[in-house]
Order: structure tokens, then sequence, then C-alpha cells
């Protein structure tokens, strides 16, 4: 099986995760063009061995198809896998990590109506990123849209200063981003402790994507505790992001 990727608008990395992570940016431009990422494909036909893509915002329905075509690739023939366009992205998506007033984590476990990851842990909350966001030169406006759909905290709630981008993951089967950011409530007052944020949430328009919110110490005992007691498993790179935050909040 063989990808083809159709021309399609193109964004370019926001200037914050450039400055803070030009390292990072310049082992994958071995492998990806950065200045010319991908927007998500709006369109998927399989023509005998090819994948065709062409651009615009992706359903869910298709991005899982893409995914797993992806997967079948990177297992099944590694030569052509390795030889995808340069500059071939997936998608490109968001985490955002949320520290309560308290200095607990939000860990969420998905709901069974999502149509990525139903009935999966994570941490945080999970935004796709459009190509706006990216022009923008910042992900402030991404992560405001997480934080009001779904845990209902308006943009008048967050300070600026509280939002820091602690880093990007790529995943290596089937090549999507995932820039790592943190909504950090500490010093915010009791108004976003972690029984308050909880509360909020219900209100939120995309409370549904979540079957259960908790906040836990930033411990990786109490938070392998709670996925286990449930019967669920996490989703992918959980314990990636989980390390980025702990590293954060140690340096705080």
């Amino acid at each position: 099986m063989t990808v083809a990727f159709l021309p399609d608008q193109a964004f370019v990395v926001p200037g914050e995760v450039a400055t803070q992570f030009p390292q990072a940016l310049a082992e994958w431009k071995k492998r990806l063009a950065f200045d010319s990422v991908r927007v998500q494909p709006s369109h998927i036909s399989v023509r005998g061995n090819v994948v065709e893509l062409s651009g615009g915002p992706i359903r869910y329905s298709e991005l899982r198809a893409l995914k797993q075509c992806l997967r079948n690739l990177h297992n099944e023939a590694p030569a052509t896998f390795a030889n995808l366009p340069a500059g071939f992205v997936s998608s490109a998506g968001l985490v955002v990590a949320v520290v309560s007033a308290e200095g607990l984590v939000l860990a969420a476990l998905r709901g069974n109506k999502v149509a990525v990851h139903a009935n999966r842990w994570t941490l945080g909350l999970g935004e796709g990123l459009e190509a706006i966001d990216f022009q923008a030169g910042t992900l402030d406006r991404a992560v405001l849209r997480a934080l009001s759909e779904e845990l209902h905290i308006s943009e008048a709630d967050m300070p600026a200063a509280s939002v820091k981008i602690l880093g990007l993951v790529r995943n290596l089967e089937t090549l999507d981003i995932t820039v790592v950011a943190v909504a950090d409530m500490q010093g915010a007052g009791q108004a976003f402790a972690a029984a308050e944020i909880v509360r909020r949430a219900a209100a939120a328009d995309d409370a549904w994507e979540h079957a259960r919110l908790v906040f836990i110490p930033p411990e990786r005992a109490s938070l392998d505790r709670t996925v286990a007691s449930s019967g669920f498993s996490e989703v992918p790179g959980m314990h990636v992001v989980f390390k980025m935050l702990v590293g954060y909040l140690s340096a705080s």
C-alpha cells in the first residue's frame, strides 16, 4: 500500500513552539517539512493500493480510517512507510493538561460516544488544531476553546500567564503530532479548586465527551491506581504527557 498526499492548504508552526523547542523541531525536520505542516485531510479514497487524501478539516471516522491505514503500512510495509512524502502529517492536535488550585491534575475517562479513544483514560483535554490556530502564531485560542467547551471555563477566567506549552509528541506509527500545554490554576483561588472545576464541567457544551473527571495528585502511583481501578485502559502516550506535566510542576 502507498499513501499519496494531495495538495492542500498549509500552515506554519506557532512561534512559541518553534522558540521553545528548536532542537525537537530540527530533529523532526529530517523527516517532516515543518514550515508547511499540512492541515488534516477532509477526504480519503482508496484506489488499488493507493490511499489519496485531500485537504480541509477531517471527519473523525475518516481520521480513524487514515490512522489505521498508516498503522498497517508501518507494520506490514516499513520500507514504503519510510518513503512517505516529506511533510506528511496525518493530523495535528492539542492536549491541555489542567492543574487545579490545590495543585492536583485532571484525569478524564472519555465517554463511550466519542469517535476517538472511547472508554479510555487521558490526561487533560483533547482538542483538534485548525489552520487558524496556527496562523495566529499562538495556541491560546485553541487552549481557551478546549477549556470553554469541556470545562465551562471562559477566557475571562484564565489569565494568559497560566497557559504554557510543555512539549511536542509525535506518534511514529500514525504520524500525528500533539502539542502538550498546561492550564495552571494554582494561585487562581478557590473558584478553581478541583471540586469546583468538576462542578463547572457538568454545564459545559461538550460535557458528554467525558464519562468521568477526577483530580489526582501528580504522582505516577495515583495515576496508575485510578486507571487500574476503573477497568479501562489509557490512551497511547498518556504517560509521556504525565511525565511532561510532572516535570513542569517540579520546576515551578
